[in-house]
């Protein structure tokens, strides 16, 4: 047996569900091979519970990636800064401008949340076809989920150090975790 996975004869026929816990497939094996890229290319998943988990999770987190959106506008309405000529015309004594530090500072969590959110989603996805532990995926899942709230609060909400240093750090450790976990198994 293989890191990638159990062998299987010429001729079997394998059930499996797919990362989105719905469906399943049969794949017709015409050799050993076929089945390790088969079920890297599906990013197959063993455990529905991990899939639920990163699906409950993942939603969160994009709820609160558009929330950003809302809060940066927010921000440019109370202050009346503005980053474009047309937005500016709505309000009267409104203007344009780049260095407000309070739009900055909303501005700059939401890139920093892009930055972060998107390639943990990706390299998550990927991580579950490695068919981590339920308890150590869900883990993994939460306390991500949990850093990025925390980090967005003491950045753009309460700006606080160092608390915004830690949450930032618990999340980059959970995404290079996850990502060295995977290459490692995927050699």
């Amino acid at each position: 047996m293989c890191a990638c996975g159990p062998r299987h004869n010429i001729t079997d026929s394998v059930s499996v569900p797919l990362i989105t816990g719905v469906a399943t497939t049969q794949l017709r094996l015409s050799n050993a091979s076929n089945l390790q890229q088969s079920d890297a290319a599906a990013m197959v998943v063993q455990n529905e519970e991990i899939v639920r988990i990163f699906g409950f999770w993942t939603g969160v987190l994009t709820l609160k990636l558009l929330a950003m959106s809302l809060l940066t506008a927010r921000m440019r309405f109370k202050k009346k800064v503005f980053a474009n000529h047309e937005d500016a015309k709505l309000l009267p004594k409104a203007r344009v401008a780049y260095d407000d530090e309070d739009v900055e500072r909303v501005r700059r969590s939401h890139l920093n949340d892009l930055e972060n959110i998107l390639p943990w989603v990706a390299i998550t996805y990927i991580y579950l076809g490695t068919n981590p532990s339920t308890f150590l995926a869900g883990l993994l899942i939460r306390g991500f989920v949990l850093a990025r709230i925390g980090h967005t609060l003491s950045y753009a909400v309460y700006p606080k150090q160092p608390f915004r240093g830690i949450s930032f750090g618990i999340g980059l450790a959970i995404t290079v975790f996850e990502a060295v976990s995977t290459i490692i198994h995927y050699l």
